[in-house]
């Protein structure tokens, strides 16, 4: 048990039962968080592997192709068709093996932005951190120092940067402001202007109004 709650307990404050619940929840909640993080290190392995297989052929690949185009040059200009035919299929193979080998190197760039995203997002209480990841993707870039955040001209630090973004739109965290979930009464009409719309529809700002106006709504839109 961690050992507020046992403090809490030994002070009185609250009973064994409410504390080994909130232990139970807490607990839950930290294997999430643990599994989700060796997920994304077992990830970053392997795509870190796949990445400097594929760096070490890429100027090959590309030299080869170089190669090949003269070929086919001399090819055609001798008239040699089958030479002409075998040659473009090399080339055509030379080409795939290069177009999967960018592929790695975008799939990689992807997941070391998501993995420092997500673990920089971890220090803030955000209403629904898949929707604000996706959000900030077109400020979060990879530079020879990291993954930076780009606030127009200038470049961030990951952390510097999401603590102005949230400053600057304190709607998106839990704890600032806005109706809960259980309000009733002008947050149920609000409500029924989202009922007849897409998730993917609705922009950062309806999404957020949504989650504080009717948290069961938002999660069925966005469920569907």
């Amino acid at each position: 048990m961690l050992k507020i709650l046992e403090q809490l307990l030994e002070a009185g404050k609250i009973d064994k039962e409410v504390a080994t619940q909130i232990d139970s929840d807490l607990s839950g909640e930290l294997k999430k968080v643990r599994d989700e993080a060796a997920n994304y290190r077992v990830e970053l392995k392997t795509a870190k592997e796949q990445l400097e297989n594929a760096i070490g052929a890429k100027d090959g690949y590309e030299k080869q192709i170089e190669s090949l185009n003269a070929q086919i040059e001399k090819a055609k200009e001798d008239g040699k068709s089958e030479v002409l035919e075998d040659l473009q299929k090399q080339k055509a193979e030379h080409e795939r093996l290069l177009e999967n080998i960018q592929n790695i190197e975008a799939q990689n760039r992807v997941l070391k932005i998501d993995n420092a995203l997500s673990s920089a997002l971890s220090s803030f209480d955000v209403i629904d951190k898949d929707v604000v990841s996706l959000a900030l993707k077109h400020s979060i870039d990879i530079t020879d120092d990291g993954v930076k955040f780009k606030d127009g001209e200038n470049i961030l630090s990951l952390e510097d940067g999401l603590k102005s973004y949230f400053e600057s739109k304190p709607q998106l965290l839990k704890s600032q402001g806005g109706q809960g979930s259980g309000a009733t009464g002008s947050n149920e009409s609000g409500s029924a202007n989202f009922e007849n719309k897409k998730f993917s529809e609705l922009s950062l700002d309806e999404k957020t109004e949504l989650y504080k106006k009717d948290k069961s709504l938002y999660e069925k839109l966005k469920g569907k």
